[in-house]
């Protein structure tokens, strides 16, 4: 046994002896596979997952709520009806013009159609880019149906009263027949929400079928390019005067118009104007001032029909009479309004009015700033104020929660020149968001009737 033994293992190498303890142990050949293996399993599970999302039959929940399972996909057959246009074209002259439109407010596009087949088609609505958008459709008698393309070059197009007209509701299987060799209109019509100055460019699939034949449908789309725009714009729409000195006056025509409304029924409400602050209303452009503006207004790439403007005069005044302009920073709105109670983003009136009393470091604008400060702690700003010697008062605050105090400084101060401070706090727990844009602080120099305006500006955060 001992011989069997010693034959079994006396060609084998001895052992070498044993690594180090700090040696890095050998690396067997198969380790890399122990990665290998995983990454490739892992690349044909998704590989597999992806063929099967693709290609088995899609569950009823991924469906439009009125679409039909047994729909074929779309198929790149030939329309059965001939769309005498699919594109709206507002302006065969511009191609390229979109119409404007006022929020809210509907409008249409008609796109007339021909079987010119022996056979019936079933026209349907298919999708639509916006759900903003509806459909009708009135089915032409094949007499009538001949004269669909005349109408083209007319805007709007032409439409026959004795028509009847029917809502088409998106549906995969439910449609309107087509006789040969009839026609009829499809007419597109929505009621945008976008915001004024948004392209809004509808986009509707037609499907079309010989009757009964849902495996030969075909398809069609219609465009309908438009933008949304302001019932009234103006030009400026910000009047800014800049500085005004004592005895200053200055004005501005502003320019209110309209790319959807032939009439702008305008009126100033005198309440919010005086001797001072002058608006007034010197009436509609004539043809030809009206061209003549919306050739200024192309030559400043502004894109736009004006069908209707008026003209307005703003005035600002320094002085009238024993009345003065409060010193200071000048805000106000230009107090116009339509007689038909339509809504618009009036013109703001601004300047600044200068005096004798001169209001912190002029990168603050005459403001006093507060920089974003948690409103747990509330905040604090003192602000240098300069005069021609007479002494300050806090007139007025707003709001009421400012604690507002003003202090001279006679060690700062020369008999021509006073220095004052203005601390300002708004206390802990007080302010959380930006403070009213009516903000301010008035002060009164003693024996004047001219008040200086200092407004505050600030924002209060949590945490």
């Amino acid at each position: 046994m001992s011989e069997k033994l010693g034959n079994l293992f006396s060609n084998r190498p001895l052992p070498e002896s044993p690594p180090a303890a700090d040696a890095p142990p050998p690396q067997r050949p198969g380790s890399v596979w122990r990665w290998v293996v995983p990454v490739v399993l892992f690349v044909g599970i998704v590989a597999a997952i992806a063929w099967v999302s693709q290609n088995l039959p899609k569950g009823p929940s991924s469906r439009k709520p009125n679409s039909d399972p047994g729909v074929p996909a779309e198929s790149a057959r030939a329309p059965d009806l001939k769309f005498l246009r699919t594109r709206a074209v507002w302006d065969p002259k511009d191609p390229d013009y979109l119409k404007e439109y006022e929020p809210g407010v509907e409008g249409h596009y008609d796109f007339p159609f021909i079987n010119s087949s022996e056979q019936t088609i079933t026209l349907g609505f298919a999708r639509t880019s916006c759900d903003c958008s509806k459909l009708r459709v009135a089915i032409v008698p094949p007499p009538a149906s001949a004269k669909l393309e005349e109408g083209l070059a007319k805007e709007p197009y032409p439409v026959d009263p004795s028509w009847t007209w029917v809502e088409l509701p998106q549906h995969d299987t439910q449609g309107v027949d087509v006789p040969p060799h009839a026609g009829g209109v499809v007419q597109i019509y929505w009621n945008g929400r976008k915001s004024p100055g948004s392209a809004l460019r509808l986009s509707i699939r037609m499907w079309m079928q010989p009757q009964g034949r849902i495996a030969d449908r075909s398809f069609e789309t219609l465009e309908v390019p438009i933008i949304m725009v302001a019932p009234v714009v103006f030009s400026p729409d910000r009047v800014s005067f800049g500085p005004i000195a004592g005895g200053g006056t200055v004005q501005e025509d502003v320019i209110a118009y309209s790319p959807t409304r032939d009439q702008l029924p305008f009126k100033v409400d005198a309440s919010q104007t005086d001797e001072l602050f002058q608006v007034k209303l010197l009436g509609p452009l004539d043809a030809t001032a009206l061209a003549a503006f919306q050739d200024r207004l192309r030559a400043a790439k502004v894109e736009t029909r004006v069908r209707s403007a008026v003209r307005f005069r703003v005035r600002l005044l320094e002085q009238a009479g024993e009345r003065q302009l409060d010193q200071g920073p000048f805000l106000r709105d230009m107090p116009i309004e339509l007689e038909d109670g339509t809504g618009f983003s009036k013109p703001t009136v601004t300047a600044t009015v200068k005096g004798d009393v001169e209001i912190g470091v002029p990168e603050d604008g005459g403001k006093v700033i507060f920089r974003p400060f948690d409103a747990r702690d509330g905040s604090r700003k003192v602000v240098p104020i300069y005069s021609d010697g007479a002494s300050l008062t806090v007139d007025s605050k707003t709001p009421s929660f400012l604690e507002v105090k003003l202090t001279p400084v006679p060690k700062e101060s020369t008999p021509g020149r006073a220095k004052w401070l203005l601390d300002v706090r708004i206390p802990p727990g007080t302010l959380v968001g930006a403070l009213p844009e009516d903000s301010v602080i008035v002060i009164k120099p003693a024996g004047g009737t001219r008040k200086v305006r200092v407004p505050v500006v600030g924002t209060g955060g949590q945490g």
